[in-house]
């Protein structure tokens, strides 16, 4: 028998997570974006293991990790969200500035919250230290095990890309991109002799998608607060690039 489901998901989580906190540290506001890009990657890539695999855990691991690595994933999303801000082809002149300072304070609000998450690192790095043996793994072995999971993962993304193309709504697209995401991360990590260069196709076509929408709620949001002529205009070019995004979508095959 080949290794047991549980020692080679606790290297792999181990090996993300690790590269993940390392990447954080290299955070920074004026430099290269890449770390915080590549952090966030790493606690998704975590994640996606332990809900891929979660009924072959101890239930109390799986999810205590799950929520712990997700605390620490979130407090980035906003500064992500203004750094595709930033670089958006669109944007005027007369706006650079301003979202310039909106990610200065966002980048203080992250550097406060990566500060009080220590606990929160201490505490997966526990985790990762202990035994993940569990009645739920019995002896099965990681690749039999992965066998199950990528099954079932295609059935789920079939069945959410029906479900995105029947409602049109933004909500089943962006699951739809989870889903990708999640067989994307699981050939990458798990199954390396299958390629997964189409999944990173279909998540990058469904991810514009998402960063138009995230982007659109930043505008609408400031656009309550104060009544700038960018603002308004941003969002008619937003709502038109929505649109446009939503019938390529359309014609998505995800086989």
């Amino acid at each position: 028998m080949g290794i047991r489901v549980e020692k080679a998901l606790q290297q792999r989580v181990e090996l993300c997570y690790r590269a993940a906190i390392d990447c954080g540290w290299q955070i920074n506001l004026d430099g290269d974006t890449e770390p915080l890009h590549h952090y966030r990657v790493g606690l998704r890539k975590c994640r996606a293991l332990l809900k891929l695999y979660g009924d072959w855990l101890a239930p109390e691991l799986a999810q205590a990790l799950v929520a712990s690595i997700g605390q620490q994933a979130r407090v980035s999303n906003r500064m992500r969200d203004l750094d595709v801000l930033a670089k958006a082809h669109w944007l005027p002149q007369e706006a650079t500035e301003e979202v310039a300072n909106w990610r200065r304070q966002c980048f203080s609000r992250l550097l406060i919250a990566l500060g009080e998450l220590t606990r929160e690192r201490q505490l997966v790095f526990a985790l990762l230290a202990c035994s993940w043996k569990s009645p739920s793994g019995g002896k099965q072995s990681f690749k039999r095990v992965t066998d199950k999971v990528a099954m079932r993962v295609e059935r789920r993304c079939d069945k959410r890309l029906k479900s995105a193309q029947a409602s049109q709504r933004a909500e089943d697209w962006h699951r739809l991109r989870i889903s990708i995401k999640y067989r994307r991360y699981l050939k990458e990590l798990c199954l390396p002799e299958l390629d997964w260069q189409q999944d990173k196709r279909l998540q990058d076509a469904l991810g514009e998608f998402n960063d138009s929408c995230a982007q659109l709620a930043i505008i609408d949001e400031l656009g309550n607060q104060n009544r700038r002529q960018w603002l308004q205009d941003a969002k008619e070019i937003l709502n038109t690039r929505v649109k446009t995004q939503l019938q390529q979508l359309n014609n998505l095959q995800i086989v």
